[in-house]
């Protein structure tokens, strides 16, 4: 994600599953950091991301277990391109994890079934260049 980021400097949308927590406040009952909470925190500030509030505290939930796994977070261009983001959560329903939609008054992303999506306005372009130049 980092190199993308560097090389082709679109604005990046990166929403879904993350399967970590950034601190220890998103997971319940969590007593330590570990190395997954802190390459998280790593990715985001080195590409220098927004979290969109979500008003979900936890977005996964099994039995006693909760965590807030489902995020979206935005570049600044985003931001500036979309001034109507609105993110909500819908109930889950057949899964774990409450679905978590973003609404730029465009386009609607979401919810979605698989794990993790990076989408820039030129995502097309974005696989053809990664796969020309050895990124995969």
């Amino acid at each position: 994600m980092r190199e993308f980021e560097q090389h082709l400097r679109i604005p990046l949308i990166l929403m879904g599953d993350f399967n970590e927590v950034v601190n220890m406040e998103e997971r319940r009952n969590s007593t330590q950091v570990t190395i997954g909470m802190r390459d998280l925190g790593d990715l985001i500030q080195d590409l220098d991301l927004f979290y969109l509030d979500i008003n979900q505290k936890y977005t996964w939930m099994r039995e006693n277990a909760a965590s807030r796994l489902d995020r979206i977070m935005v570049s600044k261009e985003v931001i500036e391109r979309f001034q109507n983001l609105k993110v909500h959560c819908k109930e889950r329903l057949l899964s774990d994890h409450f679905l978590v939609v973003l609404n730029t008054s465009r386009i609607i992303w979401g919810p979605v079934l698989l794990d993790h999506w990076m989408v820039g306005w030129k995502s097309q372009n974005l696989w053809k260049y990664s796969r020309k130049n050895g990124f995969s």
